[in-house]
């Protein structure tokens, strides 16, 4: 009877272990399914210090990514796009000759980050349907 209950608790021990796997790597993978999408966000000019509207855009199709910021009436296309598990971005993208690199951090429902280059902008979005 004691070596039923050994293997019983192994049996249960290794079932435990393979089911948190599972959970765990379909939580990683919809945190960075979300992360992808269409963002409509928000920064203050540094100038003028007016509030700006323009849109950061995530999206993959057929396996390439075509990620792209809007703003001003401009497209720029975001390079070296990085996003993490836990709903991290970084990006980088050229404008007027200037190099940015953002930074952000995203949610089911908002985004909230900078973007750094000669001025830091700060910026906090929500997020749009396609």
């Amino acid at each position: 009877m004691n070596r039923i209950g050994l293997y019983a608790f192994i049996l249960l021990t290794f079932f435990w272990g393979c089911a948190s796997i599972v959970e765990k790597t379909t939580t990683e993978e919809e945190v960075s399914l979300s992360s992808r999408g269409l963002c409509n966000i928000t920064f203050l000019e540094p100038y003028q210090n007016l509030p700006k509207n323009g849109k950061l855009s995530f999206s993959e199709k057929d396996g390439a990514s075509s990620d792209m910021l809007e703003f001003a009436g401009a497209e720029k296309p975001l390079k070296e796009v990085e996003i993490g598990n836990d709903g991290s971005i970084s990006a980088s993208f050229t404008h007027r000759g200037y190099n940015f690199v953002i930074e952000a951090l995203s949610s089911e429902e908002t985004i909230e980050g900078r973007m750094v280059g000669p001025v830091t902008l700060i910026f906090e979005g929500i997020k749009a349907e396609h």
